[in-house]
């Protein structure tokens, strides 16, 4: 005798709970089935003007006498405040009315019945929207069975394509509340169909499922009703706060759709607590232009000279870094065969990257604002299937990838999920083999799906990582390179000037001995310095210490190192003149005050960039730039003097320097300095503008915007190369290494400063003035 199986009712409760696992994946998959039914938009509304149990509570508490009816009130209206964010809304006021008429009648008798009747008529959850509807066949043929495959065959709804194919949106009801009502119209409708559901019904253990019947009738439509379905759940489950809901709209709503979407939204989502709107936005373009970074890949596996082509733009940068690889080079990096990667199917992954140590502040948002709207999109790469998040994926909980491998909050130029915004775009007819795991929560493990997560990490998140990395190691080299030859030049230094000027001493005054003794202390503190650094140097690259310190320590050693250079050529060329002077004593004389001169004004020199001591570097504090750049200036005087060049220093074109605060660091300011000086320095000894005589560099500050101009009247700027000469590498000097400029903006960024060359063109042409903003926080 043949049989079939039988399926227990409980079995249907089971199975909602095993599939729809979360409140915000019920609410989805509700969402998703007005989007496939044609709606033009759709609205969740959910009211919940305070927590049950707390009115349960308050409620028994006044029924047994342990408080009076004010306090009941008085309970009652300050816990709606966690549950409602705009005060005097109707809602509102209807409950609270309702309750302080209830007062009247509530008693130990029928107080059961009484929150019983507050929950069915202020606790429910209502989805609305416009589409097509069901008819009464529909909604007994096609709602009414589980796992339909009624969309299977269709493919699309218009110029839409349809989301769900499993049949399972209906359990969500079951997870968001015990019962549960649909009403829906068609177009040819002339009335409401109907269908209610009492989930609490499916737990009786002695029922099969069959055994459950579920009768659909003709309703009177609610007012306003065309065509559509509405969805009321009504004895919830959960607890809807304004704090719950709201992380619910930022976390997981406002991340329903690509967050990379453009122009107005071709499906609005209306998410309404209590009757007041909860804002949805996509994520805005004013964090977009904070990231480091964003990039562009696009999968074509049947173009096989170019499968995979990306494109990377670095902020501040108008030309895109462009990579392609074939189909034969992606085969073999991941071992597979060109059939298996056309099974995969075309798809475009997107992204912004973001160093988090470049994130600045602006007029209009705080720093803290701006990493805090920054959390809300951060995850790596969630997957969108034909505009629509899949499951939970991208998010911090869910590393399906697997990218962070070290610490997940890492910062600086690493590429994790912490710091990554990214969408992999995906479509059911393009990509047909990546499916929905049964919960969707994310896609099904199978051959495609782990080629995928290979083409992403194998590929794409190594490609980004090798350009990160390379970015680093800009900085390294010039701090490593610069630093080794410092090191050696110094030494070598060091050693022939401390003989010259032990030659010196020998048959010198005493005046002359004091002098040379000056000097030789001032040499061996120097060089002290030097070895201190060289110590911070070698710790630095143990600890990975962030590239502007590295930066800034290269280019210290480099400015001692030069004026022990310095010193060392004078102090030769001294000993030379003596010998052919012994007898004049006047000429002696006069040349141990030139090294008395040489030794003050290098004293002078590091004094004004003593304060790029790593020590110091990241302590911003508040003093006068004005004196600072009098001092550099002042230091740089006898550089400036051996190259013929003068230099004038105005504060709002007045050569009476009135100081200027800001809050900045010392050192790191003085670095920007010395960058630009050296600059104009070397451009000015290759002559001048036409028309000019005399090299000059101007330096001018309006103490009213703390802006900052900076010009030579050297061969000035070509206008084609106004913002590349800010790129690294690029550079137009013979044996230059390209990095100073773009150290030194580098450096303007940290401070939230801008550090950029004016467009003004000059007659011949040129553009000649550097123009640093001062900090907004400065002003």
């Amino acid at each position: 005798m043949s049989q079939s199986f039988k399926v227990a009712a409980r079995t249907l409760r089971h199975l909602g709970g095993e599939l729809i696992t979360s409140d915000e994946m019920a609410l989805n998959e509700l969402i998703k089935n007005a989007f496939d039914a044609g709606s033009k938009r759709v609205k969740v509304f959910i009211n919940y003007p305070m927590s049950l149990d707390i009115l349960s509570k308050t409620l028994e508490d006044f029924t047994s006498l342990k408080i009076n009816r004010n306090k009941a009130l008085e309970l009652i209206e300050i816990n709606t405040k966690l549950y409602i964010n705009v005060l005097n809304t109707a809602p509102l006021s209807t409950f609270l009315t309702y309750i302080d008429q209830i007062l009247n009648t509530i008693n130990e008798q029928n107080k059961s019945n009484i929150i019983s009747g507050i929950k069915d008529n202020f606790y429910n959850i209502k989805i609305c929207d416009t589409g097509h509807g069901m008819s009464e066949s529909e909604l007994e043929s096609v709602f009414l069975t589980i796992g339909t495959p009624s969309k299977l065959s269709k493919k699309s709804n218009g110029n839409r394509i349809l989301l769900g194919e499993k049949g399972i949106g209906r359990l969500s009801m079951m997870r968001l509340g015990n019962k549960a009502t649909v009403i829906t119209k068609t177009i040819d409708d002339q009335i409401c169909n109907s269908i209610s559901f009492n989930w609490q019904d499916f737990d009786n253990p002695d029922l099969y499922l069959d055994e459950i019947i579920i009768e659909t009738q003709k309703i009177n439509c609610p007012e306003g009703f065309v065509t559509g379905t509405q969805i009321h759940i009504t004895e919830l489950l959960s607890d809807w706060s304004l704090k719950k809901t709201e992380i619910f709209v930022k976390e997981y709503i406002q991340r329903l759709r690509s967050p990379f979407r453009e122009g107005k939204s071709d499906f609005p989502i209306d998410i309404l607590l209590n009757d007041t709107r909860l804002n949805i936005t996509p994520i805005p373009s004013w964090l977009k232009e904070q990231s480091s970074l964003q990039a562009e890949y696009i999968f074509e596996p049947s173009n096989i000279y170019s499968a995979l082509h990306g494109s990377l733009i670095w902020k501040d940068s108008s030309a895109p870094d462009i990579r392609s690889w074939s189909i034969d080079d992606i085969s073999r990096i991941l071992n597979t065969s060109d059939s298996q990667l056309n099974l995969l199917g075309p798809l475009k992954i997107k992204f912004h990257w973001f160093n988090r140590k470049d994130l600045t502040s602006t007029v209009e948002r705080s720093l803290k604002n701006i990493k805090e709207e920054l959390n809300l999109w951060v995850g790596g790469f969630s997957i969108y299937r034909d505009g629509f998040r899949v499951g939970f994926t991208g998010g911090l909980n869910d590393d399906w990838l697997k990218m962070d491998s070290k610490a997940l909050k890492s910062q600086g130029y690493t590429f994790n999920r912490y710091q990554t915004v990214g969408e992999i775009s995906i479509s059911k007819i393009k990509n047909p083999n990546l499916k929905d795991t049964a919960s969707r929560q994310s896609l099904v493990n199978n051959n495609e799906f782990e080629l995928l997560q290979d083409l992403i990490s194998e590929i794409i998140i190594k490609d980004t990582k090798s350009r990160i990395e390379d970015r680093k190691k800009i900085l390294e080299i010039v701090a490593t390179d610069a630093f080794i030859k410092s090191l050696d030049k110094s030494d070598e230094s060091y050693k022939k000037a401390s003989e010259a000027l032990n030659t010196l001493s020998k048959n010198g005054s005493q005046e002359d001995k004091d002098i040379i003794d000056m000097a030789q202390n001032v040499m061996k503190n120097q060089n002290e310095l030097i070895n201190q650094l060289n110590a911070k140097m070698e710790k630095a690259f143990e600890t990975n210490t962030d590239i502007l310190e590295l930066a800034n320590l290269g280019q210290m050693v480099d400015i001692i190192a030069h004026e022990l250079a310095r010193i060392t050529e004078n102090t030769s060329n001294l000993l030379i003149r003596l010998k052919n002077s012994e007898d004049n004593k006047e000429e002696t004389s006069n040349i141990m005050n030139e090294l008395r001169k040489q030794i003050i004004a290098t004293e002078k020199r590091i004094r004004s960039i003593d304060v790029l001591s790593p020590a110091v570097r990241q302590r911003k504090e508040s003093y006068d730039i004005t004196a600072q750049f009098k001092t550099i200036l002042e230091g740089y005087a006898p550089k400036l003097q051996r190259h013929n060049i003068n230099y004038k220093i105005t504060v709002d074109d007045s050569s009476e320097l009135k100081p200027v605060q800001v809050t900045m660091v010392r050192g790191l300011v003085a670095q920007i300095m010395e960058n630009l000086l050296t600059n104009s320095v070397y451009w000015l000894d290759q002559g001048l503008k036409i028309g000019e005589k005399e090299k000059l560099i101007e330096l001018n500050i309006e103490s009213d915007t703390k802006i900052i101009y900076i010009r030579d009247n050297g061969p000035g700027v070509d206008p084609a190369y106004h913002l590349d000469i800010f790129k690294p590498y690029f550079t137009n000097r013979r044996g230059g290494k390209g990095l100073g400029l773009y150290i030194a903006a580098e450096i303007a960024k940290y401070h939230e400063s801008k550090l950029y060359l004016s467009n003004e063109i000059e007659q011949d042409g040129k553009l000649r003035t550097f123009i640093i903003e001062l900090p907004k926080s400065s002003i």
